[in-house]
This record gives structure tokens, sequence and C-alpha cells, in this order.
């Protein structure tokens, strides 16, 4: 018997059944049927997926598994089908005359949901965007998305957003494609997909990078990274490895672009395989080799380009391959046609005002010249090479320079409007001045009166400080001591015990052991604070929980070690505090940690997209310790602490004034 045939001949009793019971009980043997459609179907589809291996197999056989199933129940597999047959192609271009005209079939089949048209169309649009990176045709389906689903539900937007960005990376707009990852993001964080949202944090990162913010696009994808290998989601982790390493690559640390160039290449051994990804990774190491003059390495890892992707099929990718090879093969062979190709791509640079791939075609032919000993082909090429070089950099510098105009015209106008309100507000306080003085006589004597009042309430407010204050500095004490003990007392004692037994097992415990009261040591006094300070310790605490509970956590801190280190220490225990409610009460899928500066004080926010509390009665009951140290705590340092929750999520807002430092 054929996979699923079982399986529909049992859905075929089951509707029968139902159709044939009286009147009274037809609607409920429909529902129960339709339950059973479903349960049936999602059995037999997941051991479908388990049994065939081969790509352009499995994709054949689940899309004969959907034609096959009666039409009622199509809509209660169409959505992992999508999702399936998108990887599947995406990982295996092979598949792609099999897969995209049935993604198209599937955008006009009456029998699924609307939102699963739109999935499939959506699909079609990410293929060319992902797969193929033709910008024109998936921006032709993302237009009818946009057409014929004016109100996008979430779960469409989110991926219309996601590609439009994409889409705005590739057509070189980075302010639009941030809008788009921005609003991609938001409806993540209401979704609670936090996959998806670790992998569009990582995509939003490619807008710093297409701006020249390299570090600030690793220090993003890093984080992304952490969250896929904490959920084992390794398909994931594969492109994010090698998205960190073209971006370490471009700020010339090879070192560390090698670093994870390797990581990634373990995890295709590992059978991880994704030929886009792997075109970028082969592409990258060779361009690294080459440029340490590495032929022999540059033309090995080129060679595993062309046994990964047929570039005959994929014109855009043969352009980039031919470029960046080109030099590499010049020892070895005849080169010539790769030559007249490279030409042939300039016309079309020029006419689109590509400056920097026109520049980069000229390099490569001075290069190949040079290599093959054509030294006046090659100085040709040079001077062209050298002068498109020039022309991009006056051509920033013009950008540059309308954007600070720019803002010189706007700072003149905010200067006007604020010499035109300082105006009036003197014309206003001398008339206020004239109100003031008549009621300042009566107002006297309660002023003596309330001063009196406010001064024992303030004497009052300043001792429970003191004492707060007092009681915070006695616990971390208390805590160092007892984390001091643990390090270096019990944990030395185990150490000792493990070099004096030889069984394997009994060491390893005893490993997981000392493992445990470092981490409660770690827990109980910060000791890195002291040494790295507050940004690396809040960074490091927020990877951890990361790590250790599947929270998607990301930070943004612009902090110069405006508080006294005391102060330091207890805005970490708050976030600390923070984090830990979160992860124990809050359900949610993301959190983030934003640490800034103001004129005045220190602002620091945890937000998490979870599904919220009451404040006031938390707050009331006398039982919510943890967000009462968090109040206390601000107070003693004479700062505030706001709570905000709903359904949506909560807000923690902590303010430090640095006056009082």
């Amino acid at each position: 018997m054929k996979p699923g045939r079982y399986c529909l001949y049992s859905l075929l009793c089951i509707l029968m059944l139902s159709a044939c019971q009286p009147g009274g009980s037809r609607r409920e043997g429909a529902r129960e049927a339709a339950q059973a459609c479903d349960s049936t179907l999602q059995d037999a589809y997941r051991q479908l997926k388990q049994k065939i291996t081969d790509p352009q197999q499995l994709a054949q056989q689940l899309k004969d598994f959907y034609n096959s199933c009666p039409e009622a129940c199509r809509k209660q597999i169409a959505t992992p089908l999508i999702e399936d047959l998108f990887n599947i192609a995406y990982a295996n271009h092979q598949t792609e005359p099999l897969i995209l005209p049935f993604f198209r079939e599937l955008a006009a089949a009456a029998q699924i949901s609307p939102t699963q048209r739109g999935k499939a169309l959506l699909a079609i649009a990410g293929y060319y965007i992902y797969a193929r990176r033709e910008t024109d045709s998936a921006f032709k389906v993302l237009e009818t998305v946009r057409k014929g689903y004016p109100a996008l539900n979430d779960t469409l937007a989110k991926s219309y957003h996601s590609m439009m960005g994409q889409y705005m990376v590739q057509t070189s707009n980075p302010k639009a494609a941030a809008d788009h990852y921005l609003k991609t993001i938001a409806l993540c964080e209401k979704l609670k997909d936090s996959s998806s949202l670790a992998a569009n944090y990582a995509n939003y990162g490619t807008v710093f990078s297409s701006m020249g913010e390299y570090q600030k696009s690793i220090d993003m994808k890093e984080k992304a990274a952490v969250f896929f290998k904490a959920k084992k989601q390794y398909p994931h982790l594969l492109i994010g490895y090698i998205g960190i390493g073209v971006e370490y690559a471009r700020l010339r640390r090879y070192d560390s672009a090698q670093h994870y160039y390797n990581l990634a290449l373990d995890l295709i051994n590992q059978g991880f395989r994704n030929p886009n990804a792997e075109f970028d990774l082969y592409i990258s190491i060779a361009g690294i080799s080459l440029a340490a003059s590495q032929y022999d390495t540059a033309r090995y890892y080129y060679g595993k380009i062309t046994e990964t992707i047929d570039l005959a099929r994929d014109t855009e990718r043969q352009r980039v391959y031919v470029m960046a090879s080109t030099p590499a093969f010049a020892a070895v062979r005849n080169v010539d046609k790769e030559l007249e190709l490279i030409k042939s791509y300039i016309p079309r640079f020029c006419a689109e005002s590509d400056l920097t791939n026109a520049k980069d075609a000229y390099y490569t032919l001075f290069h190949t010249y040079y290599l093959e000993g054509k030294s006046a082909l090659a100085l040709e090429n040079y001077q062209v090479y050298d002068s498109l070089k020039s022309l991009i950099a006056r051509e920033e510098n013009k950008q540059y320079v309308a954007e600070m105009e720019t803002k010189y015209e706007t700072q003149k106008k905010e200067l006007r409007i604020q010499v035109q309100q300082k105006e009036i507000y003197r014309s206003n306080v001398l008339n206020g001045l004239l109100v003031a003085l008549l009621l300042a006589g009566g107002m006297g004597v309660a002023f003596v009166v309330t001063r009196i009042k406010l001064k024992r309430k303030k004497k009052d407010a300043d001792l429970q400080q003191q004492f707060t204050r007092q009681l915070l500095h006695n616990t971390e004490e208390e805590r160092g001591r007892i984390a001091r003990d643990l390090h270096d007392g019990i944990s030395q004692e185990l150490m000792l015990l493990k070099h004096g037994i030889s069984q394997a097992d009994c060491r390893e415990k005893i490993d997981m052991i000392i493992a445990e009261i470092r981490m409660i040591s770690r827990d109980l006094h910060p000791v890195m604070l002291e040494k790295i300070g507050l940004k690396p310790s809040v960074e490091h605490v927020c990877s951890q929980m990361m790590e250790r509970n599947l929270l998607f956590i990301t930070t943004d801190i612009s902090y110069t070690n405006s508080l006294s280190s005391s102060h330091e220490l207890q805005l970490f225990r708050m976030i600390q505090e923070a984090l830990n409610n979160i992860i124990k009460y809050a359900e949610a899928q993301a959190a983030k940690v934003t640490i800034s500066e103001r004129p005045g004080f220190t602002c620091t926010e945890i937000i998490d997209n979870g599904k919220g509390f009451d404040v006031t009665a938390a707050l009331s009951n006398g039982k919510a310790f943890g967000l009462l140290s968090l109040t206390e705590r601000s107070k003693s340092m004479q700062g505030r602490t706001e709570i905000n929750s709903s359904p949506a999520g909560t807000l923690i807002k902590i303010e430090i004034p640095r006056s009082y430092v």
C-alpha cells in the first residue's frame, strides 16, 4: 500500500459514516469527522515526511498526498505543506520546476483559506528574493499580495514586511528596509514568534551593514546566533554563522571571519545543507584566500560553488562568481571567456549607475591581466578602477555634505522657533509676576507651615533611604562572603576529591556539581561586574539567560560609567530581578534591555511581550517581593521605578539621577 493511502481510506470511511447519521446528530457527527480528518491527516503527513529523504521524491509525494486528499480536508495540511515545500525548494534548486507551479495552483485554490492562498504567493516571492535574488520578479508577486489582501492579517503582514525588507536591502534602500524590518519585529513580538523574531533581528543587522555599521550588524547577528544554537535550529544557525563571518571580513578581521566560516563548515559536514548559504560561504572563504595570494585554496572553494549550484540557471550568482573567481584561475588555464563576460557586464552597470559593481569589474580585469603578465592592459583597467573609486568617494562625501547642510538648516529653524518662544515666555512672565505679588502675602504663612511639614517628611524619608542603603550594602557583603566560601572552599574541596577518584562517571558528576556551585556563586555576587563593567556584564547575563531559558533577549546599551560602582551593582541586581520575573511568570517569547544616558540621569528599560499582570494588585498584596525590591532599590539611589503592564507585555522603567553620585 502506498504512503498515505490508508490515511485517505480511513478519512472516506469517517466522512461516509458521519453523513449517514440521523438529523439531530448530523451536525455533531460532522464536527467529529472534521476532528478525525485533521488528526488522521496530520499523522499520515508526518509519517510521509519521515519515510522519504530524497528532496525531489519528497516534494512529489507531498504534492500527490495533498491532491489525493478530499477537498474539504485540504486546508488542514496546506500551511505546513507550503512551509515544507518552500524549505525543500530553497535548499534544493532542482525541485523548483515542481514546487513553484504548485504554489501558483495553491494561490488560486478555493478549497483552502485566504490566508493560506496568501502564504502560497509569499512563498513564491520568498523563493525569488532569497533563492534566485530576482528582485523584479519578487516585487511583482509582493505587489499582488498587497493589492489582493489590502487588510493583511498579522501572520501574512509579518512575512510580507520581512520580504519587503530584504527587497529594499537588495535594491540599496536601507531606510525603507529598516522601516519594514521594524514592522516585522513588532509583529513577531505580538505573535510571540521567537524564531522569526531572532531571524528578522539578524536581517535588521544587514541594514546596518549596508550603511557601513558592520560592528552593529555583528552584535545583532551574534545575538540571533546564540538563540538559534540554544534552540538547535541549525539551518538558521548555518546562515547566521556565515552572515557574521561576512561582517568580520568587511572589517578586515579575517581571523574572526574564518572562525565563523569554520563553524558553518562544521554544520555542513553534519548534513545541514543550503546551496544559497553555501554559495556565500565558499565565495567568502575563496575571496579571503585570493586576497592572501593562496590561489590553490581559492580555487578549491570556487570549485565547491560549481558543485553546489547550477550557475547556468542562476545568472545573478553566475555574474558574482565570474567576477570573483577569474583571477584565481588565470594562473592555471585560459580565462579569455570569463574576461569577455566581465566586459559585457560593464555597460549594464553603467546604465544602472551601479558604480560599485563597475569598479569591482575593472578591478577584476586589472588583477587578471596583472597575473597574466599583460602590463599595459592591467594599467589601463587599473586607471579606470582608480577613477571610479575616487568618484564613488566624492559621491559619498557629497551625500555627507548634503546631510550636514540639511541638519544645519533644520537647526537654524529650531533656533528661530526657540527665540520666538522665549519672547512669548518673557511677556507671559511679566504679566504673571503682577498677579503673583498679590497672592504672595496670603501664601506666606501657609508656605512656612507647609515647609516645616515637608522638612519633617524629608527627614523621615532620608532615614528610611539610609536604612535601605545600609541593608542593601550589608546584604551584598554577605552575598559576597557566601560566594567566596562556595568558590574558594567547597569548590576547591570538590576539585581535590575529583583528582583522587579514578571512575570517569564520578568525575563527570563532580564536574557538574562544581559548575553548578560556580553558577550559584556568580549569581550571588557578580565578580565580573567589578572587572569588566556594567555594559558587558548585562550583555553577558542576558546571553546566559537566553541560552538557559530560550527567551530571545536583545540589548541596546549606551552607557559611559556615569554611575558609582555601588549604584551599578544595584542597577545590575534590578535588571537581573526583572529578567527572572519575565522568565518565571510572563510566558514571553522576547525581551529587551535598554540603558541610555539622558541629561541628569541614567535611564534603564526592560520590556517583554508576555501576558502582563495587574501592577496595582501585585504591589498591594505584599507578596510581590521582586517588584517591591525594584522600587526600594531605586528609592535608595533617589531614583524611581515605573511599571506598566497590559496583556501585550510589561515595561519597567528605571531612572537613576547621576547628580546624586
